[in-house]
């Protein structure tokens, strides 16, 4: 049986798939991780932070383009409830998540200092070995990306497919 692949998911992953925005997007995260096609040995990791950044978005009268705001809420707790994803506490990360997020904010001034905080957090934690986003400015950070692979050569930044 092969190892387990352990998947951090940025918090625009879970947006999508609660406001639609895209359906082709939402189609891969329901099949990727609601549905579990193909889970395989795969593990899921998303944080209480990023969980805190979607629930910003959807409480945001701007952005927000319904009233279905008690839905989409629900629909999160269900996410957790569910085990679709593991909710990891800052707490159970390394400590070291402080010094990638020096490092990262250092590399790239135009990532967002949430995601900086996600990413950091993915590479303090040891498992894993992908983060999942579909945010073009984090894939294609050069200097972040090969940050990552100095850390681990088997970690990588990845658009969900």
């Amino acid at each position: 049986m092969p190892d387990k692949v352990v998947s951090h998911i940025d918090a625009n992953v879970i947006l999508n798939y609660l406001n639609d925005d895209d359906l082709d997007l939402c189609g891969i995260v329901k099949q990727q991780i609601v549905f579990r096609k193909n889970w395989g040995n795969n593990i899921y990791k998303i944080n209480v932070y990023a969980i805190g950044e979607i629930a910003k978005q959807l409480i945001n009268p701007v952005k927000r383009t319904n009233n279905d705001l008690p839905s989409k809420i629900n629909n999160i707790k269900k996410l957790v409830m569910n085990n679709h994803f593991e909710l990891i506490r800052i707490d159970d990360i390394s400590p070291d998540w402080v010094n990638h997020f020096k490092e990262i904010n250092k590399l790239d001034k135009i990532i967002q200092y949430a995601d900086k905080f996600n990413i950091a957090l993915f590479c303090a934690d040891v498992d894993a070995k992908i983060f999942y986003t579909f945010d073009k400015g984090i894939i294609k950070s050069e200097k972040v990306n090969k940050y990552i692979k100095r850390l681990d050569p088997a970690k990588r930044i990845k658009e969900m497919e």
